[in-house]
């Protein structure tokens, strides 16, 4: 007998779920990084987003890698830590269910907030749900 984790289709569907939020948060976060990050302009001043006078570094493109790269690591580390199955430091199992919803509806809200609604309603009712179902079986 080994201590592996049982691997059924619901499990199988979950891992798709996390890879669907590593993907939604690295959508949003593209779309989002020249709205957050803005860009570097030099010799110039902007106005109302243009620049007049100057040439405009970076910007959008530039944000929206960081952004783009940088909220999918957060939450690989995040879930590495408090919710992979032999994380040495893995929540109870309430606190994986709050984490896992709070986790969609993050990725769902920055998703609406990129201006993809119809994404962000897909990512909320069908990964939400899909992370938590195998928390819920578990405790049955």
């Amino acid at each position: 007998m080994t201590d592996e984790p049982d691997v059924g289709p619901l499990a199988l569907a979950a891992f798709a779920a996390e890879l669907l939020l590593i993907a939604a948060l690295s959508v949003a976060g593209a779309r989002l990084g020249g709205v957050v990050l803005g860009g570097v302009v030099l010799g110039g001043v902007v106005l109302g987003g243009v620049v007049l006078g100057g040439v405009v570094l970076g910007g959008v493109v530039l944000g929206g890698v960081v952004l783009g790269v940088l909220l999918p690591a957060l939450l690989v580390a995040l879930w590495a830590v408090l919710l992979a199955p032999r994380s040495t430091r893995r929540l109870d199992r309430g606190a994986r269910v709050a984490v896992k919803t709070a986790l969609a509806c993050l990725g769902a809200g920055l998703l609406e907030a990129s201006g993809l609604r119809w994404w962000a309603l897909a990512t909320l009712v069908v990964v939400g749900t899909t992370l938590v179902l195998p928390e819920v079986r578990e405790r049955g």
